[in-house]
């Protein structure tokens, strides 16, 4: 299989090249010098040694600068809510409004809070994307501490502190 040519304008070069002198990130640096050095006739083998990225990367870093441009490069991919269903602001509005019907003696189960948070926004999420969602605004379970059924009482329990 033969080397692949890319065809780079004088333009795309000299972007580039402004680029990788404003980068501060290391990794968006590799990125934009690895698409450059291409760009100058580097074969691949020799970027590799250069950057230290893989030979797929390298294409894929290539094929992405010259498909979707210099921002599609330079940008944070990684991370969630890029399928969120609703804002933050609009999941924040409705846990505050179960905090305020909870401090009306009105407690519902996180069940409850589940099922009525997607008859509420008609949503379609698992319950343990909600979980996340109830984690995501500092929610956790809060459950009284277990005691023990043949537990002795608090007075049986002083008397016998005393002894000791």
């Amino acid at each position: 299989m033969g080397r692949v040519k890319y065809n780079f304008t004088e333009n795309q070069i000299n972007e580039l090249k402004q680029a990788l002198k404003l980068t501060e990130n290391k990794k968006f640096f590799k990125t934009i010098q690895s698409v450059l050095l291409r760009a100058q006739g580097y074969p691949v083998s020799q970027i590799i040694e250069i950057t230290g990225l893989s030979q797929v990367s390298i294409r894929k870093n290539v094929l992405n600068y010259l498909n979707e441009g210099i921002e599609y490069i330079t940008t944070e991919k990684r991370g969630g809510r890029r399928s969120n269903r609703i804002s933050l602001e609009e999941e924040e509005k409705f846990l505050q409004e179960q905090l305020a019907s909870a401090q009306e003696d009105k407690i519902k189960t996180a069940k409850e809070l589940y099922h009525l948070f997607l008859e509420t926004y008609e949503v379609e999420m698992t319950y343990s994307g909600f979980w996340r969602l109830l984690k995501r605004h500092g929610w956790s379970i809060q459950t009284p501490r277990p005691k023990h059924p043949k537990a002795a009482d608090e007075s049986v329990q002083e008397s016998s502190k005393k002894l000791t």
